[in-house]
């Protein structure tokens, strides 16, 4: 809700929240208490100190909620993409800075020690055995592939498709994304840009490596609802200042939410 509205509206807020209550992939994971979960807060604070990036204990707060979301699940490390962005776009209403004076700025280097103090606070024989750990991602890894043959998946994409995307989140949702994403990229704003530069790294490497299970793609599921809920909150905007009686437009709002929810059980495999 806050991340929605601090990005957009008040009303897409709400609808950001709404559908996240009610999405299959988010109830499915938070019932068996996944890392993912608890990744996924960290990363919606991140997120919001992201957007804030004022002063220095602005880029404390996104180091330290970074690294405890790379904590909770080693993908959400690469918030550190979007935060290192956030730096270098500046709000239209900042103060005009050269690329120079920002990359001299202290803010990247103490975000990126807040970022390492978080994990290895939280996680810290993983540094300590780093050796050992990559040994068993990389272990954990080959089991990746031999499951995407197991379930009749040629790859992590078709993978994603099938089942994180069409059957996890629904293809009205991702369509309303899509179209989200493409009202932001007519008139982007920093938060569009900070927000597609997670989704599309994100997107990439859970896609071109070898990764199986919806959860993978959970990260993906915040931003894509930020992006549903403008594209909802500008058609409901839309037929408001309609001459309409006020029945026909609550009628249309439930319909939108309806289908925006609309998710059909299929078998897959």
């Amino acid at each position: 809700f806050f991340m929605a509205k601090r990005v957009y509206s008040r009303r897409g807020g709400f609808l950001a929240a709404l559908v996240l209550a009610l999405n299959f992939m988010h109830i499915r994971e938070s019932q068996y208490s996944r890392p993912d979960i608890l990744g996924g807060v960290f990363m919606v604070l991140a997120f919001m100190a992201m957007l804030s990036l004022k002063n220095k204990k602005d880029h404390l707060l996104a180091g330290i909620y970074t690294g405890l979301a790379a904590s909770a699940k080693y993908q959400f490390s690469l918030l550190i993409f979007p935060a290192l962005v956030a730096h270098f776009i500046p709000e239209p209403s900042e103060e005009k800075k050269s690329w120079g004076s920002r990359l001299l700025h202290p803010g990247p280097p103490i975000m990126l020690l807040a970022v390492f103090i978080a994990f290895f606070a939280t996680s810290p024989y993983i540094v300590l055995n780093l050796k050992v750990m990559l040994a068993d991602v990389f272990s954990a890894a080959s089991v990746q592939v031999d499951l995407l043959a197991k379930y009749g998946f040629e790859s992590s994409f078709q993978y994603h498709y099938q089942l994180s995307f069409l059957q996890g989140i629904g293809l009205p949702l991702m369509i309303a994304a899509a179209l989200g994403i493409l009202q932001s990229l007519a008139r982007p704003k920093k938060a569009d840009i900070v927000l597609l530069s997670f989704t599309v790294i994100y997107y990439l490497s859970i896609t071109l490596g070898e990764s199986v299970y919806m959860r993978y793609a959970m990260p993906l599921l915040f931003p894509l609802l930020v992006f549903s809920a403008k594209f909802a909150d500008s058609c409901i905007g839309a037929v408001d200042s309609l001459s309409l009686p006020k029945p026909g437009k609550a009628v249309f709002t439930a319909l939108l939410l309806a289908a925006l929810l609309y998710l059909p059980a299929r078998k897959v495999f």
